[in-house]
C-alpha cells in the first residue's frame, strides 16, 4: 500500500511535495547487456541528465543575447551547485564505496548483471538505493543476501543516514541495532512503540495483558448484568431499562458488550414468554375443572 502497488481498500496515502521515495524490490528486473557499474550508476541518472542539460546551456551560450545570457548563466550556477552538493564529481568513488561493502567488488564491476544469482541482483539493487539517498528509504528485508560483514556496514549506513529509513525484516538483531520506532500491523490496526525491537517487546507484553485486564472486567460485568436480569421481569427490563438505558449507565458497559447483553436477553425474554403462556394456558384448564387426564393430553 506505501509503494502504492496495493489499493486500500479506503483512505489514501499522501506524500509531501516533492519528496523522493526510494524502495528496495527484491522482483525489480536488470537489463541483459548492463554492467554491475552501470547499475549502481543509474542511481544517478537524474544527475547525469542535469550535466546533459548544462552542457547544452554552454552550447547555446555563444549566441544568446545579453538578457538571455543572464539567465542562462544563472541556471547554470543552479545546476552547478545541485551536482555539487549531491557529489557528482565523486561519483566512481562512491560506487567503488558501496560496491565494495556489499561484496560486488569480488563479482567483478564490469560483468553483465544477468549473468549474477538472485541474491547478487538484490545486493547490487540495494547498492543503487543507497546511492540515491532518497527522503524516504523503503527496504523490504534488507540483510537477505548479505553475509555479516555487508550487514554490519549496512547498519552503520542507515544509523547515520540523514533521512526517514522504513524497515520491514524477521532480523530481530538488525532491528536492534537500527531502528528507534516499531510499527505492528495486528487485528487490520497500526500501533506504534517506541524504541528498537527489544524495547518493543515489554511494552506490547504489557498491552496485551492490559487488554486482557479490560476483557476480564467486560466479561464479569456482563455475567452481572445477566444475573440482575434475570431477577427481573424480562420483558419489562428490556422494553424500560434497555431502552432507556439505565442498565448500561448502572453497570459502565461498553457498546459491544451491550449489544451481547441485549441479544442474550431478546432470547431470555422469548423463553420467559413461553413458561407464561403456558402457565396461563394451564390455570384456564384448571378453571374449567378438566380431570387430569384431558390435562395430560
Amino acid at each position: 500500500i506505501v509503494t502504492g502497488k496495493t489499493e486500500p481498500d479506503a483512505g489514501k496515502i499522501e506524500w509531501a511535495k516533492n519528496v523522493r521515495v526510494g524502495y528496495l524490490d527484491q522482483h525489480a528486473v536488470l537489463e541483459k547487456g548492463m554492467t554491475v557499474r552501470d547499475a549502481l550508476k543509474s542511481a544517478f541518472s537524474w544527475l547525469f541528465e542535469l550535466e546533459e542539460k548544462m552542457n547544452g546551456i554552454c552550447d547555446r551560450l555563444g549566441d544568446a543575447d545579453p538578457d538571455e545570457m543572464e539567465n542562462m548563466m544563472e541556471e547554470l550556477g543552479t545546476i552547478q551547485d545541485t551536482l555539487t552538493m549531491h557529489d557528482f564529481y565523486v561519483i566512481d568513488a562512491k560506487v567503488e564505496e558501496v560496491a565494495r561493502a556489499l561484496g560486488l567488488l569480488d563479482l567483478g564491476l564490469d560483468r553483465d548483471v544477468t549473468d549474477l544469482s538472485g541474491g547478487q541482483r538484490t545486493r547490487i539493487l540495494l547498492g543503487k538505493l543507497l546511492l540515491e539517498k532518497p527522503d524516504i528509504l523503503l527496504l523490504d528485508e534488507p540483510t537477505n543476501h548479505l553475509d555479516l560483514d555487508a550487514i554490519a556496514w549496512l547498519e552503520e549506513f542507515l544509523i547515520n543516514f540523514e533521512n526517514t529509513v522504513i524497515v520491514v525484516s524477521h532480523d530481530r538483531y538488525f532491528l536492534d541495532e537500527v531502528c528507534t520506532r516499531i510499527w505492528e500491523v495486528e487485528g487490520h490496526g497500526l500501533t506504534s512503540y517506541k524504541g528498537n525491537y527489544s524495547a518493543f517487546l515489554p511494552q506490547k507484553e504489557a498491552a496485551v495483558a492490559l487488554q486482557q485486564k479490560q476483557h476480564d472486567a467486560d466479561v464479569a460485568k456482563a455475567q452481572k448484568l445477566e444475573d440482575y436480569i434475570a431477577r427481573r421481569d424480562f420483558t419489562r427490563c428490556v422494553e424500560q431499562d434497555m431502552t432507556n438505558g439505565i442498565i448500561a449507565e448502572a453497570f459502565q458497559m461498553d457498546e459491544d458488550a451491550l449489544k451481547r447483553i441485549r441479544a442474550q436477553s431478546v432470547r431470555n425474554v422469548k423463553a420467559t414468554n413461553g413458561l407464561i403462556s403456558l402457565e396461563k394456558y394451564a390455570r384456564s384448564r384448571q378453571e374449567q375443572d378438566w380431570d387430569d387426564d384431558e390435562w395430560q393430553d
